[in-house]
């Protein structure tokens, strides 16, 4: 999953199964969408489709980005820094 820690970290527990059904929600919609104009478009229209979906997917995230920096709590707790690095065995599974 590329986007799996970020959809972890943005939706809480309680939400997080919610967030990974809509993720792949869309990302199966556009594979669908995607091979059904296959046939009836020429590559240099396919193009134009994939770089504004790149562009629209860029410019989402780095929204996304910009909120969580403003925000000082993700999911209604605040966020800890620890003053030592995590180990393995600090990371729950």
């Amino acid at each position: 999953m590329r986007f799996a820690a970020l959809y972890g970290t943005l939706f809480g527990s309680e939400s997080a199964e919610a967030a990974f059904s809509n993720y792949r929600l869309w990302e199966s919609l556009g594979f669908l969408v995607a091979f059904a104009y296959s046939f009836y478009l020429c590559a240099a229209i396919k193009l134009y489709i994939l770089t504004s979906a790149l562009v629209v997917g860029m410019l989402g995230y780095l929204v996304v980005e910009y909120l969580q920096w403003k925000s000082p709590s993700v999911g209604g707790e605040v966020l800890e820094l620890s003053a030592y690095p995590l180990t393995h065995t600090d990371i729950p599974l």
